[in-house]
């Protein structure tokens, strides 16, 4: 019932109305505020790192030859 009264006054989904009604512990007047401000604070966001390449020991050929006593 909160949650329709939430999505019928600012018009949004039935997962942002549910977001903010538990950002504000089931406050409705306090979640129509939320979203009606557009504050983005309750949308999730996922935060990756980039993964760097393995750097190579040998970047020169002729070092790895010389590193493992092979002849070409």
């Amino acid at each position: 019932m909160q949650q329709n009264q939430v999505m019928q006054f600012t018009s949004v989904t039935s997962d942002d109305a549910m977001v903010a009604l538990h950002d504000c512990d089931n406050d409705v007047n306090a979640a129509i505020d939320l979203l009606l401000e557009g504050d983005d604070q309750g949308k999730w966001q996922e935060s990756t790192k980039k993964k760097k390449k393995p750097e190579t020991i040998f970047k020169c050929p002729a070092l790895l030859h010389s590193y493992f006593d092979i002849e070409v």
